[in-house]
């Protein structure tokens, strides 16, 4: 079916393509598609906007696995901007470079968590932010890599918490605050995460230096 304008333009079109999927095009006066309707046999219903030079700018489909998509393009037709309601509920947004690599992604997990990562231009991992689904806060930084390098957040008693970590991941320095007796702890831990130096100051505000083996055994302490 085809309407045409009173110039003789077409100006709308609604048909069948061999693949099976129906169609729905509006055009501007001179005849380029700018918003086109369409539904493909395997259930695919999509919505795409272009410009008036024809390039297309947005597009908005829901997949057969039940996940929502709109999609804001530059003029070079290169997704820019993501947004999703995946089919489980999860939504996310997704900012992406001129090679269409993300380079923020903020999401919320369907126990609750929700989190913004931050990557290069290589597309790694380098900075994220997020609470957990019971609101403990907490920030990463990650080396160029991708390794987990140092975390500092507050975990769900109170407890503040920063952690450095070596290239393969294991944890090296923790500082924290207890959350019971608001007293400070300092721990250094070997290779193999084993715990070797430990530095608190106790109640009364007395410090107190441990130190152990590779056991964790306390080989000697102060006072």
């Amino acid at each position: 079916f085809v309407l045409r304008d009173g110039a003789g333009n077409v100006r709308a079109s609604l048909g069948l393509r061999p693949d099976g999927t129906a169609t729905l095009a509006l055009a501007d006066d001179t005849q380029r598609e700018r918003v086109v309707l369409s539904v493909t046999a395997p259930g695919l219903a999509g919505l795409d906007l272009s410009d008036q030079a024809g390039q297309l700018r947005a597009g908005l489909n829901v997949r057969a696995d039940g996940t929502a998509q709109l999609s804001l393009l530059d003029q070079a037709d290169r997704p820019r901007v993501e947004l999703k309601s995946h089919g489980d509920g999860r939504p996310s947004l997704a900012l992406l470079d001129q090679n269409s690599r993300p380079r923020s992604l903020l999401a919320l997990t369907a126990e609750g968590a929700t989190g913004l990562t931050l990557y290069d231009r290589n597309g790694r991992r380098r900075g994220a932010v997020g609470t957990e689904p019971a609101g403990a806060p907490a920030v990463w930084f990650y080396d160029a890599e991708g390794n987990g390098r140092a975390m500092l957040g507050v975990t769900g008693d109170g407890q503040p918490t920063l952690n450095l970590a070596d290239a393969g991941g294991k944890g090296r320095l923790w500082l924290r605050v207890s959350a019971d007796f608001q007293l400070p702890f300092l721990s250094f831990h070997d290779r193999d995460g084993k715990q070797r130096v430990a530095i608190l100051l106790q109640q009364g505000g007395v410090p107190r230096l441990a130190l152990g083996d590779a056991s964790e055994r306390v080989i000697w302490r102060a006072p």
